[in-house]
């Protein structure tokens, strides 16, 4: 019963390490509560970019890419796409499920005329909250 040893105590590297933990994890439950605290979040901001348009069977094939520049997320996403090419009035639409803060998404419209002989209009139209 005499013979136990001593505890020498926890080392000090321990106790840093536990230190470091710990403040880390307090900076990220601060950091989520003054994101809730922050208020609404903007609107999802869609930029939509002609990428190129090429030849396809038929017709034309344009593509495009939609950016969403804020940091809200935008679900059901629709772009239109307007093409008047001589007096015949060609309305194209396309939808992407779901558009993240700070990400692209790459679609593309068929045309019976090139585009880039017409006045083309290229919109978001609009996008649901997830």
């Amino acid at each position: 019963m005499g013979d136990r040893k001593r505890d020498p105590g926890t080392p000090l590297i321990e106790w840093i390490v536990g230190g470091l933990g710990a403040l880390i994890f307090l900076g990220m439950v601060l950091a989520l509560i003054a994101s809730g605290l922050a208020g609404e979040e903007s609107p999802p901001s869609i930029r939509i970019h002609v990428e190129r348009v090429t030849p396809a069977l038929g017709g034309y094939v344009m593509e495009f890419s939609a950016r969403n520049e804020s940091d809200a997320t935008a679900a059901d996403v629709s772009v239109i796409a307007e093409l008047d090419s001589g007096g015949e009035m060609q309305t194209r639409e396309a939808r992407f499920d779901y558009l993240p803060p700070r990400s692209e998404r790459r679609g593309g419209f068929f045309f019976d005329s090139d585009p880039r002989a017409g006045a083309l209009e290229l919109r978001a139209e609009g996008y649901n909250k997830p």
